[in-house]
C-alpha cells in the first residue's frame, strides 16, 4: 500500500485506498479528511462522444425538446 508522500499525478485510487490513505468518507467529489487536514477532490475525465449528449438523447426520447434560443 502506497503512503501520502508516494503518490504522483496521475496515479489511479480506488474508494477503498483513499478511505485508507487521507481517513476520509467514501463518496462525494469533495472529501474532507480531517485525520491528515486534507480536501480530496474527485475527478473523472469522461471521453467525449460525437454527436448529441447521452442527456440530449434520453431527453429526447422520452419526448422533452430543448429550448433553442436565437
Amino acid at each position: 500500500m502506497k503512503t501520502i508522500s508516494d503518490l504522483m499525478p496521475g496515479d489511479i485510487l480506488s474508494n477503498q485506498d483513499l478511505g485508507i490513505l487521507f481517513g476520509c468518507g467514501n463518496s462525494g467529489g469533495m472529501r474532507r479528511a480531517k485525520k491528515t487536514n486534507s480536501l480530496i477532490i474527485i475527478s473523472s475525465h469522461v471521453v467525449q462522444i460525437s454527436g448529441e449528449s447521452y442527456r440530449l438523447k434520453d431527453k429526447k426520447r422520452i419526448g422533452i425538446q430543448p429550448q433553442v434560443e436565437i
